[in-house]
């Protein structure tokens, strides 16, 4: 499996209230890929992307060829530092 054409990448920047997407990375990614792997957490950038480019034109782009999707979220936690009472 060669990855040299393959980019993994948010296409998202977030700000205190809601995600952004980041619509000129994103299509500069693209553009320089053979395939891009666009990741998501939660979809939280969909809504800013259907506005700036549109419901039909964001259908289109993740049906295009070489558009993945991944929405796996990892959140890493370090519970030796505070109460935790598993009890309640």
């Amino acid at each position: 499996m060669d990855f040299r054409g393959r980019i993994l990448s948010s296409f998202a920047t977030y700000n205190d209230r809601e995600a952004d997407a980041d619509v000129n990375g994103l299509i500069r990614r693209v553009l320089l890929s053979d395939t891009l792997i666009m990741e998501s957490a939660r979809l939280s950038e969909f809504p800013s992307l259907i506005r700036k480019i549109g419901f039909d034109r964001t259908i289109e782009l993740l049906n295009g060829p070489g558009i993945w999707l991944k929405t796996d979220v990892l959140q890493i936690g370090d519970a030796s530092q505070g109460a935790f009472d598993p009890l309640g």
